[in-house]
């Protein structure tokens, strides 16, 4: 069963993507762009040519616009066509109102091993795209971290896992985590690829208890265990129908909850939007995410670079992956969309 609901994703340089009146490419082209972020709901699908009714956003109330132009994709498909998912039942949440009176709130959560000082430098770029309109607050786990005996090699995973989590931190680390321990929010002990349910459970008490004390929060951005914790935690909400007090995650490096046993692959799609930024290849995740992530979530926009287990740092698809994110952002939130810092003058 198909989402009804899309995500403008192109149109991010030129303020949007082009609407017209009929389903033909000839018909009268409107004079506003359906702006990057805008959320709208299927009307009628004929090819590559989509009919909407607009939700929130920028544009026109109501057009024809076109999904995917030269490969490229302009709206997030409700379900890719290879990765067939389970029925969805939570597709048609309500659009969240505008933030007014204060600026929007992220929460960042830092991965593993690691804390909120590493999250603040990891996110630098970010938080220069998205600029003054948004507030950040950094969590730290209630897990500390140490290193591990190199085991043999997980099932599916291999060494590089433990490279990322169980290897003695390099000197860079070190000064980067400014004096404060090293953290996780999965504690793994016999087994290197399923973590103790007490830590999880208290990891998810934790970040619950830093959102009902700190509420509202607006975003949440993750990076890899960080992103097993909150996609567990929203499955878990979703399990026992309640709706993530957040409109937005933003998943880098995504790992799947189910990759450690933290919840099993879903029956049900979530409604909950979600923007994932893979790794590429180079990522031992990759793999996993791309394959998990679209039958987990229904609004799922993905977005890639070659850079590996990191936030992305090449340009030009560096800028490309934070303005898009932050266009996003913006509109989920019903802020106006500003000129966009440039990290290539940064």
């Amino acid at each position: 069963m198909k989402c009804s609901t899309w995500i403008v994703v192109g149109g991010v340089e030129s303020g949007g993507i082009v609407v017209r009146q009929g389903c033909e490419l000839t018909s009268i082209q409107e004079a506003e762009r359906l702006s990057t972020g805008a959320h709208v709901k299927e009307v009628e699908l004929v090819g590559d040519r989509l009919k909407y009714s607009k939700l929130s956003g920028h544009g026109p109330p109501q057009g024809w616009v076109t999904t995917r132009l030269k490969g490229k994709g302009l709206l997030v498909e409700p379900l890719a066509s290879d990765s067939p998912g389970p029925t969805n039942s939570d597709a048609t949440l309500p659009v969240p109102p505008p933030v007014g009176g204060r600026k929007a709130r992220i929460l960042a959560v830092h991965s593993a091993p690691s804390n909120s000082k590493i999250m603040k430098f990891q996110t630098t770029l970010l938080r220069k795209m998205l600029g003054k309109d948004f507030e950040w607050l950094l969590i730290d786990s209630p897990n500390a971290w140490e290193p591990r005996p190199k085991p043999g090699a997980p099932p599916g995973v291999g060494d590089p896992a433990w490279d990322l989590y169980g290897a003695e931190r390099s000197e860079v680390e070190k000064r980067l985590a400014g004096g404060k321990p090293f953290l996780e929010w999965l504690r793994f002990e016999d087994d290197a690829s399923i973590p103790s349910p007490g830590s999880v459970e208290k990891s998810y008490q934790h970040i619950v208890q830093y959102i009902e004390q700190e509420s509202p929060i607006d975003i949440v951005v993750a990076i890899s265990q960080g992103t097993a914790i909150v996609s567990g935690l929203i499955e878990k909400m979703r399990v026992e129908q309640e709706d993530p007090p957040w409109r937005l995650s933003v998943f880098f490096c995504s790992v799947p909850p189910e990759a450690h046993a933290l919840a099993p692959p879903p029956q049900v799609q979530s409604g909950h939007h979600v923007i994932a930024v893979l790794g590429g290849e180079s990522d031992p995740w990759y793999g996993l995410g791309k394959s998990g992530l679209p039958k987990r979530y229904c609004n799922l926009t993905i977005l890639e670079h070659e850079d590996g287990h990191v936030f992305p740092f090449t340009e030009p698809g560096a800028s490309h992956i934070y303005k898009t994110i932050s266009s996003l952002a913006q509109s989920v939130c019903g802020l106006e969309q500003g000129n966009h810092y440039s990290l290539a003058k940064s």
